[in-house]
């Protein structure tokens, strides 16, 4: 593939977009004695031409310095999150070292679910961008928004630097399940300081991408479904 050039892409994109456009019209124009050979080699230079557009575009996206660094950072306070967690486990026994995990993410999710009180109550475009494309407008953990309309918001994280760094720590599969149960109490105390009902459902083995989230206006009860734990073979826990 051919890569392209460093600096500014916008020309390099331009020229890209007008080749397709022309390769468009040339096919929509009536053809005398074309074969049907042609007409198949123009059909796969189209599409040969659109994939190397957005392989390129995915590769520039992809070596950005921010997401770099953004996604290097958060990976390391996944690795911070597993060792504080086993430290605690240590010394008080699994029991403790959850309840101590989850009450420290929900102070903190309080905390940064005040910034998104203005999304409140239905404004869930707002919500997309404060909270489902955060940070770096998704770049780093590229999420799936599978509805965003007038009545809610279901977004499915299709990459986690956190459960990254778990991986490629060695953790097992039922021990990055618990470490999302005591991370997921950050994502509640979030959205129930925002103002918003919502459920939660974890990651689970075998399952692609991570945790999915579906966020509704706050009804008159302030009624949620808490997170689901599923335990390694995937069957959900209250």
């Amino acid at each position: 593939m051919v890569k392209p050039p460093r600096g500014d892409l916008r020309p390099y994109w331009r020229g890209l977009h007008e080749n397709l456009k022309r390769d468009a019209k040339d096919r929509e124009k009536p053809k005398q004695g074309t074969s049907q050979f042609a007409d198949c080699c123009r059909r796969q230079k189209l599409l040969h031409g659109r994939r190397m557009f957005f392989e390129a575009r995915r590769e520039d996206l992809t070596n950005k310095p921010t997401n770099k660094l953004l996604y290097d950072a958060i990976k390391d306070r996944g690795t911070a999150y597993l060792m504080v967690f086993r430290e605690l486990k240590a010394r008080y026994g699994e029991d403790e070292a959850k309840d101590v995990m989850r009450s420290a993410s929900r102070a903190h999710g309080l905390h940064i679910g005040k910034s998104l009180a203005g999304c409140a109550p239905r404004d869930f475009e707002c919500m997309a961008r404060g909270f489902a494309k955060s940070p770096d407008d998704g770049s780093v953990f590229c999420p799936d928004i599978r509805r965003l309309d007038s009545t809610g918001l279901e977004v499915k994280m299709m990459a986690c630097p956190i459960k990254d760094a778990w991986v490629e720590a060695g953790c097992s599969d039922e021990e990055i399940v618990t470490l999302l149960h005591c991370a997921s109490a950050l994502d509640e105390a979030t959205l129930e300081a925002a103002g918003f009902d919502f459920e939660i459902d974890l990651w689970s083995p075998g399952q692609e991408g991570c945790c999915l989230t579906r966020i509704t206006e706050k009804t008159e009860h302030g009624k949620r479904r808490p997170a689901a734990r599923p335990d390694p073979a995937g069957a959900r826990l209250p």
